[in-house]
């Protein structure tokens, strides 16, 4: 069984081109969880794909620690050269979870 419900079932969504976001707030006092996702569909090899996960981990380490706590969102990769326009999808994520 499931302990927490799959992020599509997420209180809010947000789908910028190049990725899409789902985010939700818990009441926790936990800081903020993240998980990126991209599909084979947008990276054919893992290289890519692991890729693309480490340089957006990477640009979002500093944003993610002034996010308030108890926040969980998933980024789903829809664009396969998303990582080399982060600072576009720093933007992003600060406008809508900051």
């Amino acid at each position: 069984m499931r302990r927490t419900p799959p992020f599509y079932l997420f209180d809010r969504k947000f789908h910028p081109p190049g990725f899409s976001l789902y985010w939700q707030n818990t009441k926790d006092s936990l800081p903020a969880q993240t998980a990126i996702v991209v599909p084979k569909k947008v990276a054919k090899t893992a290289v890519l794909r692991n890729k693309t996960k480490r340089v957006l981990t990477a640009a979002l380490l500093q944003p993610l620690a002034a996010l308030p706590l108890g926040l969980k969102f998933v980024i789903v990769v829809r664009k396969p050269d998303l990582h080399l326009h982060k600072e576009e999808f720093i933007k992003i994520i600060k406008e809508k979870l900051g």
